[in-house]
């Protein structure tokens, strides 16, 4: 066999190789369409007008306008004319946004001066929907491109360690037409540190939604393991409109705060609001620490910065006159110590103390205030009287130790 019937067999099979190829993937029709009508493929409208030849009919002229869906309206992209009378002369072929297509007319009737064309329209366009347009593209419709929202929130956003929150996705349709084939992915789901613990809710395959519809799509529960503030990360959206022409999609997200897990609670309760500064009445109270962490809490310590004439006391309790502290070693967890202390004042007045506290947790170190103690300090107003008059009652004292002493004195002289 000679080098050029092989190459002829080569280009002959490839021939035939696309052709079912393309056959595979196209489609045709033959409709009959009146004078002043069309016929939409997907967002292609052929419309047509016919000038009718009264004497052969069959050879009558047939105007072809392609119009296009663009940016919310018809477009005319192509015309031409077709007519039977030569080969050349009854077919065109065009290209659109979707594809390629070929235009051939097979026949012409007519009924007076009106009539109606046959025509055989080929594509390889991916079609989605195609039919008769009375009165052409000036009645129909086309289809544009879908717009979606996205919306993921998170509640609640501020959480600490080990706390859970629950993220929902939302899709609207914020467009003019349908929204098909919708398919939703969320990375998010497993955003390390967070970790997914439940789906509630999973709506994310092939899901449609008409014109201003909004559903909720996907649902599911995080858990925190460390501490930071987290970005949640975008969907990936899928969408087509109806013609499968691909969609736009926007999003709105969160972010998550996660506190580190608290250690040590403090409470602090005093049992009374007053004392008298001139008999030192006390009033007690009481620091609880309760360590609600998973690990022992180490070197806490907890200052009282004293106001002039406030005194502090207590068993555990150490320092100066106007700074007391306290020292604990360690607090396991579940574990709790409760420090007594007891309160008065030198002088009248309103007196606040502010207890400081800091300890060290997994290696950090924490710090903060600690419910402050208020209490008030009054004198006795008979206590008050007798010690701000002492110098009245002196020679009355003196008086009456000098006569007791005579009377003694006087007593034993009598005795022998």
């Amino acid at each position: 066999m000679s080098i050029r019937g092989i190459a002829t067999k080569i280009l002959l099979a490839a021939f035939i190789l696309s052709a079912l190829m393309l056959s595979a993937s196209a489609a045709s029709f033959d409709p009959w369409i009146n004078g002043n009508d069309g016929y939409m493929v997907n967002n292609v409208c052929i419309d047509i007008q016919i000038g009718i030849n009264e004497d052969e009919p069959e050879k009558s002229n047939v105007s072809v306008k392609v119009m296009e869906w663009k940016n919310d309206t018809w477009t005319q992209t192509n015309s031409f004319v077709l007519n039977t009378s030569n080969d050349n002369s009854k077919f065109r072929n065009f290209s659109t946004a979707d594809g390629n297509y070929s235009v051939t007319l097979l026949n012409v009737s007519s009924s007076g001066m009106t009539g109606s064309a046959r025509l055989d329209i080929w594509t390889n366009a991916n079609v989605t929907n195609s039919g008769l347009v009375a009165g052409g593209s000036k009645n129909a419709v086309g289809v544009g491109k879908a717009e979606l929202k996205v919306t993921k929130t998170v509640t609640p956003q501020n959480i600490s360690v080990d706390e859970m929150v629950t993220v929902t996705v939302y899709v609207e349709n914020v467009g003019q037409y349908n929204a098909t084939n919708i398919t939703l992915t969320d990375p998010g789901m497993h955003q390390y540190p967070l970790l997914m613990v439940n789906t509630v809710t999973n709506n994310t395959q092939s899901q449609t939604l008409s014109k201003g519809e909004n559903r909720t799509f996907l649902v599911y529960q995080l858990k925190a393991t460390e501490p930071g503030t987290f970005d949640l990360i975008n969907v990936t959206v899928n969408v087509t409109n109806a013609v499968g022409v691909p969609g736009e999609v926007t999003q709105t997200t969160s972010k998550i705060d996660v506190a580190e897990l608290a250690a040590l609670v403090f409470t602090n309760q005093v049992i009374g609001t007053t004392v008298d500064h001139y008999t030192q009445s006390k009033l007690q109270g009481n620091i609880t620490i309760r360590n609600i962490g998973t690990i022992p809490a180490e070197h806490i310590h907890i200052d009282f910065p004293l106001p002039p004439n406030a005194k502090l006391d207590g068993k555990e309790i150490e320092g100066l006159e106007n700074k007391k502290t306290i020292d604990i070693d360690l607090i396991m967890p579940n574990n709790e110590q409760i420090i007594s202390y007891t309160i008065t004042a030198n002088a009248s007045g309103y007196y606040e103390i502010v207890p400081e506290y800091s300890y060290v947790y997994n290696g950090s170190g924490k710090s903060g205030e600690i419910d402050k103690i208020t209490y008030r300090a009054v004198g006795n107003s008979t206590i008050a009287t007798v010690l701000n008059n002492w110098y009245f009652l002196l020679i009355p004292a003196i008086l009456l130790i000098a006569g007791a002493l005579f009377i003694w004195k006087r007593h034993r002289e009598y005795r022998f």
